[in-house]
């Protein structure tokens, strides 16, 4: 399956994450990691394409050795300002968005610390680790590039204590899906992908 696959994905795991407490949150979640820490340590080795947002992202960085904490001054649900760094400024998947961007957010769990190798690229005043890339092929993000205000609305009918106080929750524009189309631009170049096959074949 991964050598007929451009790129991987590793979105949200829903209201109970890392930070989860009930026994059974705790059983699926081992489950969860067991299946897929190898697919990301083989992405890693093997240069395969994989984006993790949110909980893709934390599991990311665990799989990998980096460390995260559950923390009530670091969560944030709602929409939240985003600064990119002197090296997210450089990365060309955040050209339609400026030097500081508005974000969908919801965690509780944050990354504390990244694996060997791992550049910040994104930071927000809360959450100091935003996006990173841990690879030329691997990025992670805390906050969601897929999701608008109007997702935001219909996460919190979901999900009791989602949003972080009123003023998160006002309307404000988001144009992050603009990342996620130039990362899956990125990946699904022809020359990128004929490159990958070429390693997979030999």
């Amino acid at each position: 399956v991964m050598k007929n696959t451009d790129i991987f994905i590793l979105s949200g795991w829903g209201e109970a994450g890392y930070e989860s407490k009930d026994p059974y949150w705790i059983k699926k979640l081992n489950v969860a990691r067991e299946r897929i820490f190898p697919l990301i340590r083989k992405a890693h080795k093997d240069s395969i394409p994989l984006i993790g947002i949110c909980f893709g992202f934390q599991v990311m960085v665990d799989a990998l050795g980096g460390e995260l904490v559950v923390s009530s001054e670091m969560s944030e649900g709602g929409i939240f300002d985003i600064s990119l760094t002197p090296a997210g400024r450089k990365e060309k998947i955040f050209s339609k968005v400026g030097d500081t961007f508005k974000a969908v957010l919801g965690h509780k769990t944050s990354v504390n610390r990244l694996p060997e190798g791992s550049i910040i690229l994104a930071k927000s005043i809360r959450c100091p680790i935003q996006a990173v890339k841990f690879t030329q092929t691997m990025y992670g993000f805390t906050f969601h590039p897929e999701l608008t205000h109007q997702d935001l609305i219909e996460r919190t009918n979901l999900y009791e204590g989602y949003a972080s106080n009123d003023e998160a929750m006002k309307y404000q524009e988001t144009a992050t899906n603009s990342i996620l189309i130039n990362l899956i631009e990125k990946f699904s170049d022809s020359s990128f992908v004929s490159q990958k096959t070429r390693s997979f074949s030999s």
